[in-house]
């Protein structure tokens, strides 16, 4: 319910009558499902994770793709809220789309090595990268081109609280996406789509787009609204991944007996 989470988004799927579920287990457990139809089913994977990803689950996850259900990714790799200050997420988002990222300044090192790069300033106190913005940093995303996930989409806006970088996507081996949305500020590449299969996986490197917070400003809402629509098919299902964001089925007593407020 604050403003990082996604109760806003919930309650209005409710309010629409498309069920959302908090999947509370790992990705094997999409295929066994009994209570979700084979395909038409949208999973929404936020990251940084709080809990590491198994390698095993990227098989069942690749195989529920395929059989023509959609996995959207929201990587906070350009936006840096406050929750995503813990770890790097490249990677996680190369593992769950096949999808390759790299800073804009390490792409453009590499297409020219001979042009020199700026040199950081010497400065004390709290490197720059560690100041929180007095309020939210704003980032305009606009469409690259006409397509069924912008209609009626004008601008869709992400938050930071902290400085960030520009990311690059670089296209899979042998694969293929489709770029849809661009920074409106740096034209740099900021949303895409991939075939899998019958199915489909859709990457963003803002991870705050549908917070609570955002979800009110700019087109943010109409965006996942095209979306779920779309790719949510009759009895389908809108599913967020909670345990890795910590919020798992299974009962962890390591985790019990971590937690400070046992002994308060």
């Amino acid at each position: 319910r604050r403003g990082n989470g996604y109760h806003a988004a919930i309650s209005w799927l409710d309010a629409e009558g498309i069920r959302s579920i908090s999947l509370h287990d790992r990705f094997d457990d999409l295929v066994s499902r009994e209570d979700l139809p084979p395909s038409g089913n949208l999973l929404i994977v936020t990251l940084p994770a709080a809990r590491s990803f198994d390698t095993w689950e990227f098989i069942p996850l690749d195989r529920w793709i395929r059989r023509g259900n959609t996995l959207l990714v929201l990587g906070a790799l350009s936006d840096r809220p406050d929750w995503a200050l813990r770890a790097s997420v490249s990677s996680d988002m190369h593992l769950l789309t096949g999808i390759e990222f790299e800073p804009v300044l390490v792409r453009d090192r590499r297409l020219s090595p001979e042009k020199p790069l700026d040199e950081p300033q010497e400065q004390s106190g709290v490197p720059p990268e560690f100041r929180m913005f007095a309020e939210p940093q704003r980032t305009t995303l606009v469409p690259s081109r006409p397509h069924a996930y912008f209609e009626g989409v004008r601008n869709v806006i992400a938050l930071s609280d902290y400085p960030s970088a520009a990311w690059t996507a670089k296209v899979p081996y042998e694969g293929f996406m489709l770029a849809l949305a661009r920074e409106e500020k740096s034209g740099e590449g900021a949303l895409w789509t991939r075939p899998l299969g019958r199915g489909r996986i859709i990457v963003s490197r803002f991870g705050t787009l549908f917070t609570n917070r955002a979800i009110g400003l700019g087109d943010n809402a109409r965006l996942l609204a095209n979306i779920v629509g779309v790719t949510v098919g009759e009895g389908g299902a809108v599913l967020f991944d909670d345990l890795h964001q910590g919020l798992g089925a299974s009962y962890d007593p390591d985790q019990f007996y971590k937690d400070r407020r046992l002994y308060i």
